[in-house]
């Protein structure tokens, strides 16, 4: 049932590891749930099996994963922003500016409902979720630094679609984006969709996620509830991560500093195989809007109360739609996609990692080694490329 057992179904249509992104919209269209995502036990990313008892060979899964490899280019000229939510709370929950929050209270004050990510198994791993109530949101907002798992969402947008003719936003990742626009169009749901996608330069492994708790939990001999990346407590320029335990004290580490930083941005080992060669790095944008962290961003007031501040890209018509709804949440300020470009490389082009050096963490992983000891045995010198 692995990847590896059905090369002969995926090698038809070009789909073999280093290709598949795990967006699962394979398993979506299936009409008889024969396509079943599996984790790799050697990485914890999710990859596609096919259930041949069940499989009718209507090809459906190959058709929608050879749309979404095709070339796309979005021919909307995008305009950039630097922005900031009025609302300081929900900065304060955001990775920076909390855009998404700005987005998702827009589209629910209009009856519609958002997808986003949420932490679950005790904060082991995360899911895309549909909210339809505002008291939900909080837990979508922040970043949740690993792939998330998508497989349930697209039904549940479908369904959500059809029964209300209501709107839906979904953040996600350029390649989830992608995969979602691909189905909706299929499905003919697509009038109805926001897409808003993220900066991304890879996507980390959710067993490095549950590697870096387990580390943390033995380095501090707690058990944790509740972590907190990218914490703004200390400030936007001393971004941390905050870990709360269960009986109740905390510890908080640099960001810059943490071993899970340094296992997916300094060496690029933790990221999946399929991000090395991502066709979406690009600025042609998946999304209607893009958004993330606006580094490299300079000299404005956005910046004097250093909490944060997102860049805003508007890609499509509905892009600019939705952004004049949120007008009077935010403060922003018109810049350039050469600047979002400029400060934020690695969403834009290809990263690269020593293979030897990868294949050597993910063996020292399955050792038993913890995060620390792969990380620093693996890649003892190596840096961000």
């Amino acid at each position: 049932m692995s990847l590896a057992e059905n090369m002969e179904f995926n090698q038809p249509f070009g789909i073999c590891e280093e290709d598949c992104c795990g967006c699962a919209a394979c398993k979506a269209v299936c009409p008889n749930n024969a396509v079943i995502m599996k984790e790799n036990r050697e990485n914890g990313f999710l990859y596609p099996a096919i259930d041949e008892e069940k499989c009718i060979h209507c090809g459906k899964c190959v058709l929608i994963c050879r749309r979404i490899h095709q070339e796309h280019e979005n021919t909307f000229y995008s305009k950039a922003y630097a922005a900031t939510n009025r609302d300081d709370e929900a900065r304060f929950r955001a990775a920076s500016g909390a855009m998404f929050e700005a987005m998702a209270r827009a589209v629910l004050r209009s009856k519609g409902a958002v997808a986003g990510v949420v932490y679950t198994k005790q904060l082991k791993s995360a899911e895309h979720v549909l909210v339809q109530d505002s008291s939900e949101l909080p837990a979508l907002c922040g970043t949740k630094y690993f792939q998330s798992d998508i497989q349930g969402i697209y039904r549940e947008i479908e369904r959500f679609i059809r029964e209300t003719d209501q709107t839906v936003l979904f953040c996600g990742t350029p390649c989830q984006v992608r995969a979602l626009k691909v189905f909706a169009e299929e499905k003919r749901i697509i009038r109805n969709l926001y897409t808003a996608d993220l900066l991304c330069r890879g996507v980390p492994s959710p067993l490095a996620w549950r590697k870096y708790l387990d580390y943390l939990e033995e380095k501090h001999h707690k058990k944790i509830c509740a972590v907190k990346v990218k914490d703004k407590e200390k400030g936007w320029d001393r971004i941390g991560v905050m870990i709360t335990f269960e009986d109740g004290s905390r510890a908080y580490e640099r960001w810059f500093e943490s071993i899970f930083e340094r296992s997916f941005i300094q060496t690029n080992l933790a990221i999946r195989e399929s991000c090395f060669s991502c066709p979406y790095k690009s600025i042609h944008r998946e999304g209607d809007l893009t958004i993330g962290d606006f580094w490299g961003f300079r000299n404005s007031h956005l910046l004097e109360r250093n909490m944060g501040t997102s860049l805003m890209m508007i890609n499509s018509w509905k892009g600019e739609k939705l952004f004049q709804q949120i007008r009077e949440d935010i403060d922003c300020q018109e810049s350039t996609v050469w600047r979002v470009y400029r400060g934020n490389l690695p969403a834009f082009g290809p990263v690269f990692c020593d293979r030897q050096e990868r294949e050597e963490f993910w063996k020292l992983l399955g050792r038993g080694k913890n995060l620390e000891e792969a990380v620093n045995t693996a890649a003892p010198y190596s840096k961000t490329w």
